[in-house]
């Protein structure tokens, strides 16, 4: 296959992908999932905590990492931080 027959094969795909309408509901919903569960393993890795315990602690680490995407956001924008 050609990289111009690749190239049209995947622009069919995505433009089929997202005539759905509720393809972008999914893809955020699982995103988010995953991202959470990413955060959860981060603060448990070995996955002693209780639930909520870890919930929380995963909501501040996600947190944290918004707050570092900020700033980076910003450095690179040349914001005064």
């Amino acid at each position: 296959m050609t990289p111009e027959q690749r190239r049209e094969r995947a622009l069919k795909a995505i433009n089929s992908r997202w005539a759905r309408p509720t393809a972008r509901d999914e893809q955020s919903e699982a995103a988010a999932r995953a991202l959470r569960r990413r955060f959860e393993i981060q603060v448990d890795p070995d996955g002693q905590l209780p639930a909520d315990r870890r919930q929380q602690l995963a909501e501040y680490a996600l947190k944290a990492h918004m707050a570092e995407m900020r700033l980076a956001r910003a450095r690179r924008r040349g914001d005064p931080a």
